[in-house]
């Protein structure tokens, strides 16, 4: 912040991983400072509405310094959410997808086992011998 506030950054960015849903995730960027504008453009305001010059108290510049840093903690501390979320989804998807897979090599090695000992234990008549 100090550095965008003595001008030697242009813009801050914040990337981070956001979910998608429950095996889906996707990085997002969105850009931090500056602020933009939202588009007025697509309200319509009727050529007749009568327009006054409103008096802030506190000034406009007075509250944006109170709500922006505000805004950012806000946003940088939900993007750490999502973040952490998606990192603890995917442990546990990778945690899940290794235990099937120790169940299926144990499946097949039950098998497996269970063939050695058809072929190498004696047959009853060798018992009987």
């Amino acid at each position: 912040m100090q550095q965008y506030h003595e001008g030697k950054l242009d813009e801050i960015y914040i990337i981070y991983t956001a979910m998608v849903n429950a095996v889906a995730e996707e990085v997002e960027i969105k850009q931090l400072l500056p602020l933009k504008r939202a588009d007025f453009a697509a309200m319509h305001i009727p050529v007749d509405a009568p327009r006054e010059e409103l008096a802030l108290v506190p000034s406009a510049e007075a509250v944006m310094d109170r709500i922006v840093p505000d805004y950012l903690v806000g946003f940088v501390y939900g993007a750490l959410v999502e973040a952490f979320s998606c990192e603890q989804n995917a442990r546990m998807m990778a945690m899940e997808n290794a235990t099937n897979s120790a169940k299926d090599m144990l499946h097949e090695l039950d098998i497996l086992y269970n063939r050695c000992l058809l072929y190498t234990s004696p047959s009853p008549r060798d018992a009987h011998e």
